[in-house]
Order: structure tokens, then sequence, then C-alpha cells
């Protein structure tokens, strides 16, 4: 009996062994393979998508735009304002200030300023005064003094004497849009203050 049982393991060691020899590796499933290479595919795919979108979004190099450089706009030009002030109320010293004669006798001074410049400045002598139908003067006149410009900060003293009722000096000045405007210098009757009066016609005597 006891030589009996080693013979009864050795065969069933004997055919263990055979049985594992005989069997032959299993081939992988065709379709486990082309699902796998698909999933590979698909992740391939999405990468190279994911890089292309990245290329179109991202923005081309453009030159800076230099915010500094900006177009200034010029203001439209404004009439000046000429104003006759009578020399001894005027709030300046008249010292520091140009003067010229309008007439060769003068009893009175009065001072003329603007608020913007202007050019071409002339006082003009007006005699051969004519009143028109619609209201307008028309003057002969001379230019006694001249000045490339008047300025804010440079007013003129004119040394003046004024005859009678009929104005008997005058301005002209070329404005700041280029128009030359041509006034006669009257007194009020009312307050005795200066003003301009615009007059037509005439001309250089």
């Amino acid at each position: 009996m006891k030589k009996i049982l080693p013979i009864i393991l050795t065969l069933c060691l004997l055919l263990t062994l055979a049985s594992c020899a005989g069997q032959t590796p299993q081939a992988p499933d065709d379709t486990t393979a082309e699902t796998t290479q698909a999933a590979a595919d698909e992740t391939a795919t999405a990468d190279e998508t994911e890089a292309g979108t990245d290329a179109t979004v991202a923005p081309a190099n453009t030159e800076e735009t230099d915010t500094n450089e900006t177009t200034a706009e010029e203001p439209d030009a404004a009439p000046a304002t000429i104003t006759m002030t009578w020399a001894e109320v005027f709030d300046r010293d008249l010292d520091a200030l140009t003067t010229c004669n309008a007439v060769d006798d003068p009893q009175t001074a009065f001072v003329i300023s603007t608020d913007r410049a202007v050019s071409g400045l002339q006082i003009l002598s007006l005699y051969e005064a004519s009143f028109s139908d619609d209201g307008h003067y028309t003057f002969s006149h001379d230019a006694v003094y001249s000045q490339d410009t008047l300025t804010p900060d440079a007013p003129l003293v004119v040394n003046a004497t004024f005859y009678g009722d009929t104005p008997n000096i005058g301005i002209r000045y070329i404005d700041t849009d280029g128009s030359e405007k041509t006034y006669a210098i009257d007194v009020s009757g009312m307050d005795g203050s200066l003003y301009l009066l615009s007059f037509e016609g005439g001309g250089a005597g």
C-alpha cells in the first residue's frame, strides 16, 4: 500500500504537467484591438485639434498704438473784442504802454485794448463824413499811426481830441478770422463813454 501511493501521486503530477503543456495562448480579440486603436486615434486627434485651436485663437503680434499721439483740434477763431477806455480811468500804468498821437493838438487820451491778438492795427484820421438814408456813415480817412499787432497784454494809448458830434478818429485792424474791420470812435451822448461805430465806403484821402 505504501508503494502504490507514491505511484498515484507521480501519475497525477505527470497528467497536470501534460495538461498545461497542451494549452496554447489565446490570440487577442480583434474587436478589443480595434477598440483600443480607435481610442488612441481619438486621443491623438483631440490633441491635434486642441493645438490647432490654440494657434488660431492666439492673437497675432500687432504694433502698439501710441495713445499719446493725438490730433488736437484747433478751436474756432472767435472775433476779438476791442475796448475803448478813457485814460484817466484805465487801471494800468500808462507810462509802461505804447503811446501815439491821433491829432496834432491832443487834449485827452484813451486806451485801446483787446481780449485776443489782432494784426495790422491802424489809427485813422476821419474827415468828409456823410450819413446815408439807411443810417450808415461814410468817411474819407488817412492812417496816422500803425503797428503790427495789438495784444491783450499790450494795450495802446492814443492821445486825441474829439471835435463836435461827428467822429474824427477811427481804427482799422485784421481780426482773428482774417477779415478787415474799420470803425469810427465816437463818444456816447448818454454817459460820455467811448464806443465803436462801423462805417462803410470812403477810403484813403
